[in-house]
């Protein structure tokens, strides 16, 4: 912003002073540069200022929606673009009131902004399907499932697995719409295969959890234990989102072992996840306070 408007002020100070080539080295109607809009004709430059613009801040926006964005990023986003918003207003009045060479400035460069941002983000996708070959069937499997349609996002992501059979998302993915199904062991063999893909401790941790919830909902009390045990061997993910998850999969696992009658091991991971989560300080409470009493009684 301040590169911009350095930049339109320094071609306002240029139409004042009657810089040598500026009253005549415009075209059609703006052949005079110094001179101000007037005309029918002229009310096209801040229209056009405004909606390129507002056309960039819409796309720049739409870019940090690859980023998974929460708290008070959010906000700062929300109020960003409500900042940009403001300024196309207050362009397309200045617009009036600007010389011609200032509007002609303003517009060849936010064009050019606008075709950068397009080409970046060509650029983005294209990169992201060779790294990613199944990232599209992905999404398209994800609208399947969120419209109901659960037969299909599996069919989708079988073309996934069949595209990039190293990645754990179809998998991963395919879990949950089978999970969904009430498929539950195919469910598991899903994720169990996911994670014989994964590389990232994120991704391990996330599946984990995946599948001891999936276990515990079949009753298979020891099995989902295993997995949710793994968890535990992992260090705290930096990533908000992995965050969550990785002290979800405690909780879970200290209340499946509380239920099991094993109350100190259940209470040293609820002190761990309470640290996280102060909200967990009843479930340790009422663990401790418990601990010496026989299960079932």
């Amino acid at each position: 912003m301040p590169v911009l408007f350095s930049s339109m002020f320094a071609v306002q100070w240029m139409c004042v002073n009657l810089h040598p080539g500026f009253d005549s080295g415009g075209a059609m109607w703006f052949v005079d540069l110094t001179e101000h809009i007037h005309g029918p004709l002229g009310v096209l430059f801040p229209i056009s200022m405004a909606a390129d613009f507002l056309l960039n801040a819409q796309l720049s926006l739409a870019v940090l929606k690859v980023v998974n964005i929460s708290g008070s990023f959010r906000v700062i986003r929300k109020s960003y673009k409500s900042y940009l918003q403001g300024l196309t207003v207050l362009g397309f009045i200045l617009g009036f009131f600007m010389p011609k060479g200032v509007l002609i400035f303003m517009l060849s460069n936010l064009t050019f902004s606008t075709m950068q941002i397009l080409l970046l983000k060509y650029l983005y996708h294209f990169l992201m399907s060779r790294l990613n070959p199944s990232a599209d069937l992905l999404k398209a499997a994800a609208q399947h499932e969120a419209e109901g349609h659960l037969e299909s996002a599996l069919q989708v992501l079988r073309e996934a697995i069949e595209k990039d059979p190293e990645s754990s998302e179809p998998y991963i993915a395919m879990g949950a719409v089978q999970f969904k199904k009430k498929l539950c062991d195919e469910a598991v063999n899903q994720y169990e295969l996911a994670i014989s893909k994964a590389t990232n401790d994120d991704v391990l941790v996330a599946v984990h959890l995946y599948a001891g919830f999936v276990l515990l909902s079949q009753e298979k009390r020891v099995e989902a234990i295993a997995h949710l045990r793994k968890i535990t061997a992992f260090e705290e993910p930096v990533d908000l989102k992995s965050k969550s998850l990785y002290y979800q999969g405690l909780f879970l696992l200290a209340s499946t072992l509380f239920n099991d009658g094993k109350k100190d091991e259940a209470a040293q991971y609820l002190r761990i996840a309470a640290k996280y989560d102060p909200s967990m300080n009843i479930y340790l409470q009422e663990c401790e306070e418990t601990k010496d009493i026989e299960p079932g009684r």
